[in-house]
């Protein structure tokens, strides 16, 4: 899509992200920064303390990805739900934990305490039909609010390349995180490592929580093949995380105005381009036929769970 927008001659497609983050926060969310909110609490008391605003996002989650804490504690006191998720899949939570891996100084003064208020005592998840309790002090827990922060952000450039994080990705990105957030401890590459290669897939273990499955050496996706509860539901990770929105940066962006000309001559940069495409679709392909059959064999044990009560 990106790249068809720069071939149309489409400005706005090859702007960078903060300006147009700028330009969204100056029309639509100057409000949520003020010092004392009035407008924002009224909008509550009208149309509900969930209620979605403008790009589905609850006041909660807007509060957050501006670095309002005093606006967000404001918020949950008057129950504010911090589980609910926008049109991306991610909480706010997950949502802090994005900007601050983006932003150094949101990270250093806001995050501590976002963090703190926004992080749930445990998450409940479903593998297989193993139900799993990840406690909020577990490494694996913080690990997987990670990838989901980082799902549309890197993912999408990465399986174009056939590609997974790594553990010496993560922790490089990990260490600009206040140690209120991850110990210090908890930041080193081998710790890293050990979480993901003992909560792969294929593991053989007793305590392996399948978490992540490996698609090459050294490099991880969330298992496709995960559901998350959410309220009475069991949703897979992929009903939030929708694989087919991601993508990857044009070649063209990467390159200055003199070389875009050049190479666009000689027709170098639609291979390029061409070829990332066809293996990001070639790995979503694969995640839906993961999910695909997961779903059959849920299916399967329900109907025959369902047959032994009646025979019963």
């Amino acid at each position: 899509m990106l790249n068809t927008l720069l071939e149309q001659g489409f400005k706005a497609a090859s702007q960078p992200e903060q300006k147009t983050v700028q330009q969204l926060y100056r029309k639509h969310f100057m409000t949520y920064d003020l010092k004392h909110p009035t407008a924002v609490l009224r909008d509550t008391e009208r149309y509900g303390i969930d209620h979605r605003t403008l790009f589905n996002l609850t006041p909660l989650m807007v509060a957050t990805r501006i670095g309002n804490p005093k606006l967000v504690n404001e918020l949950m006191e008057r129950g504010a739900n911090p589980d609910l998720y926008g049109n991306n899949g991610l909480n706010a939570l997950q949502m802090a934990l994005e900007v601050a891996l983006f932003d150094d100084k949101y990270a250093k003064n806001k995050l501590p305490e976002l963090y703190s208020q926004l992080e749930p005592d445990f998450l409940s998840i479903q593998v297989e039909g193993r139900l799993i309790k990840l406690d909020k002090r577990l490494m694996q827990f913080f690990m997987l609010n990670l990838m989901f922060a980082l799902f549309y952000r890197l993912l999408g450039e990465k399986m174009s390349r056939q590609e997974g994080f790594t553990a010496k990705e993560i922790t490089a990105w990990v260490q600009q995180l206040p140690d209120s957030v991850l110990p210090e401890r908890r930041k080193k590459q081998q710790y890293i490592s050990s979480i993901l290669s003992s909560n792969e897939v294929e593991k053989p273990s007793p305590y392996n929580r399948q978490l992540f499955k490996r698609i090459k050496r050294g490099h991880y996706i969330i298992n496709p093949v995960l559901k998350l509860r959410h309220g009475d539901e069991w949703l897979s990770v992929h009903d939030r995380l929708n694989v087919h929105d991601l993508g990857f940066t044009p070649w063209l962006l990467t390159l200055s105005p003199e070389q875009r000309v050049h190479y666009r001559k000689m027709g170098f940069k639609r291979r390029f381009d061409e070829y990332q495409t066809e293996a990001l679709e070639y790995d979503q392909k694969e995640i839906d036929a993961i999910q695909t059959e997961s779903r059959k064999v849920t299916q399967t044990l329900e109907v025959n769970t369902q047959t032994t009560k009646e025979t019963v």
